[in-house]
């Protein structure tokens, strides 16, 4: 490993400005994605293609809500509120440009406007995080490389001072991130943490401000300026790690005889148990974010995906090695290292998507694609958009869980604590963690590290690997952690382990929510299980939750959505129904949608003799459960006619006058015996020139709607141009 700055990468200079675009402000939105992706992701979505189809409905949905949604702004000092509201206003923002990008609808790029000019404008003079100058670079790039773009993706929609304003904020952005870069430089990277993934994500910060910006100076210093000892390429010689690389001088290699380091595990890799695989993927995901920011940039080369330090290290060598960590989802494997340690959740899964584009011939990033749900949310970066614009389409699916309706559950309330819920026949609580029924709910205090709730004895209930598919739970969480997991026990396997065990993403702050897990992909959930664990909360110590449901499902079908309505929306009175085009899916409680054929629905609710707006009723059972979903019609009385009740008020003209339509009124008469009286905004007329001859021409006046059409005529005078007496006097 180089302790410099050396580089092997192919294209050297940074271009100066971006290239041309149509923007008013003369820069590209690029950043994380290009035009032609955003082309590819429209196409995939309108030929709904899975898994865009439902990653795109769920950012879509998102942003719909983010239209009208309260938006929570924090600048001041404290680190805990400032990322929870910029986690909420950064993913608000994303998801409408992104919606923009996709849709052209300018409703969503104004909507993404405003809440970027809200933080930009209160954040003159703000000083965000200074109560943690340490970690202060850390949350700044977590909040700005999502702000920066959904700046990047509405651009062309901004005026000159908007896009002032958000620069200046952006800049005063990454100058704080330099000053904590310095920071830890300055201390010896706090214990000789040399490369550790708090320097990693502040170059990432730092580059993706210098493409936002269009500032080659920052960039290059990001990147590779040898006035940087922390620049890009050193932090990939001397973070990803060969097998005969230094580690850090307390790691348990050193420490305690833990395996040795293995060609592509991450510096960081020495965490604490629970710790070292998400730290590692910290570092993952920051390399993400630069290098994509910088392939961008340059245009013109791979860029840092396919840079290659002194000693061959890259950014492959990592998203490789860990791989086998989420596909087996087991701790235990490569070397053992991380044998106490925890699988990442979904966003991992997120950065295996960019990786994935960048090396498309790796089997082992591929097999990463193809062993997990691809609509994976990423919270705290690219929520479900990653999918959309890189995602590559020559990646098989995973499998889908199977069908069911059954359900094993709980409900916490006062009045089943006398019916299960004791130590000894039902859910306990482990670890610090004290529980108290009151209110509809089981509300848990933290008070110590990893607090767990148990079910030890779940043989009485009979609950099956293959047929209970789907683990739905009910929550509160009062903490900022994101992070949970499920843990499971079957009677061959019937102990706790990192083997058998399923992350999930809780939404922090948050009032109860559902959250639906998906057991059936894990390779061990199968035979009787025996036991369940819930990790309530993965990264606090002290806080407050609350759980209100547990249940064990099988999938059900819950709603049915019409995703495409028919291609004809009006009739004639007396036509049939005609449902060309009409596309429908069932969504399931495990999260699955299922496309309906037309042939498994019943159709109610369109009477061809009723003239006017209709609702027609979709209805489709699975099992014994029905659900319905509706569109709407209208059926139009036939144009049998229409008749001039009075022709324009002038009808004399000269040669070179244009017609006047002035008074012209028109009656149009439909096949129930109805009327209506129309203008000339409302028709069409031929048959009238100016520079005719002298005498009498017909007009043509003619009506088209979607119940038919008519026509009538009138009759003008034309008279020669200047002169004496008219011709037709």
């Amino acid at each position: 490993m180089g302790a410099g700055a050396a580089s092997t990468l192919a294209t050297q200079a940074i271009p100066s400005p971006f290239p041309t675009t149509s923007n008013p402000s003369g820069r590209s939105h690029y950043l994380f994605a290009t035009p032609q992706m955003f082309a590819d992701a429209r196409a995939k979505i309108a030929q709904n293609e899975e898994p865009w189809r439902t990653a795109w409905r769920m950012t879509h949905d998102r942003a719909c809500f983010a239209l009208t949604a309260p938006v929570p702004l924090y600048l001041g000092p404290e680190r805990k509120p400032f990322n929870h509201a910029a986690d909420i206003a950064k993913g608000y923002a994303r998801d409408l440009a992104f919606s923009y990008q996709i849709t052209g609808n300018v409703a969503f790029a104004h909507a993404a406007r405003d809440i970027l000019m809200l933080w930009a404008t209160e954040s003159v003079g703000a000083d965000p995080g200074s109560e943690n100058p340490n970690t202060r670079g850390l949350d700044l790039t977590f909040a700005a490389h999502i702000f920066c773009y959904a700046y990047r993706l509405i651009d062309e929609e901004l005026g000159h001072d908007e896009r002032s304003a958000i620069d200046t904020w952006l800049r005063s952005w990454s100058s704080k991130i330099r000053t904590c870069l310095e920071r830890w430089h300055d201390n010896d990277y706090f214990d000789q943490q040399l490369y550790q993934n708090q320097v990693v994500c502040q170059i990432a910060g730092l580059t993706i401000m210098g493409v936002t910006l269009d500032d080659p100076e920052l960039v290059e210093f990001a990147l590779r300026s040898p006035s940087n000892p922390r620049n890009l390429e050193v932090l990939i010689e001397n973070s990803i790690l060969l097998s005969n690389d230094d580690v850090w001088y307390k790691d348990p290699t050193l420490t305690t005889g833990a395996p040795d380091v293995r060609v592509g595990e991450i510096y960081d890799r020495y965490f604490g148990s629970g710790g070292k695989l998400s730290h590692t993927f910290l570092s993952m995901r920051f390399f993400t974010w630069a290098s994509e920011a910088a392939l961008h940039y340059h245009h013109s080369s791979p860029g840092y995906w396919d840079y290659r330090g002194d000693e061959g290290e890259g950014i492959d060598l990592p998203f490789e090695y860990y791989a086998d960590f989420i596909v087996q989802q087991d701790t235990a494997v490569g070397g053992g290292y991380y044998i106490d340690d925890r699988v990442p959740g979904d966003f991992a899964v997120t950065q295996y998507e960019f990786a994935s584009s960048r090396y498309p011939h790796s089997e082992q990033i591929r097999a990463v694609l193809e062993s997990r749900n691809r609509v994976a949310f990423d919270a705290r970066g690219f929520g479900w958009t990653a999918l959309l614009t890189h995602g590559r389409d020559d990646v098989d699916l995973a499998p889908a869980p199977v069908h069911g309706r059954a359900a094993v559950s709980w409900s916490f309330s006062d009045e089943e604590v006398s019916s299960g819920w004791t130590p000894t026949g039902g859910w306990r609580t482990k670890n610090g963690l004290t529980g108290e029924l009151r209110d509809g709910a089981w509300h848990l205090e933290v008070n110590g590290r990893d607090p767990q709730i148990v079910h030890e004895n779940l043989i009485p209930q009979g609950v099956f690997g293959q047929t209970h598919v789907t683990l739905r739970i009910v929550a509160a969480n009062a903490t900022d952690d994101t992070e949970a997991r499920v843990l499971f026990g079957t009677v061959d396997e019937p102990t706790y382990s990192g083997d058998k065990a399923v992350p999930f993403s809780l939404q922090p702050q948050s009032d109860f929510t559902e959250y639906l897990i998906d057991l059936s992909a894990h390779p061990k959930w199968s035979g009787v299980v025996e036991r369940l664990r819930l990790d309530i909360v993965e990264n606090v110590d002290v806080g407050s939750v609350a759980v209100s449901e547990i249940a064990l499902l099988t999938r059900e079908v819950l709603t049915l959505q019409v995703v495409s309505p028919p291609s004809r929306s009006m009739y004639l009175q007396g036509e049939e129904l005609d449902l060309t085009g009409l596309e429908v899916n069932a969504d399931y409680s495990d999260g699955s949608q299922v496309a309906v054929d037309h042939t498994h629905l019943s159709v109610t609710g369109y009477d061809s003799n009723t003239l006017g707006a209709q609702t027609v009723q979709l209805t489709y059972t699975d099992g014994e459960i029905e659900t319905t979903a509706t569109f709407t019609v209208e059926v139009l009385a036939a144009v049998t006619g229409i008749e001039i009740t009075s022709p324009p008020t002038d009808t004399h003209y000269r040669t070179g006058d244009e017609l006047d339509l002035t008074g012209l009124e028109v009656r149009v008469d439909h096949a129930d015996g109805s009327s209506e009286m129309i203008g000339p905004g409302h028709v069409q007329v031929s048959g009238y020139t100016s520079v005719t001859r002298p005498g009498p021409q017909t007009v043509t006046v003619r009506y088209e709607s979607a119940a038919g059409s008519a026509q009538d005529s009138f009759r003008i005078f034309m008279a020669t141009a200047g002169g004496g007496r008219p011709d037709w006097v």
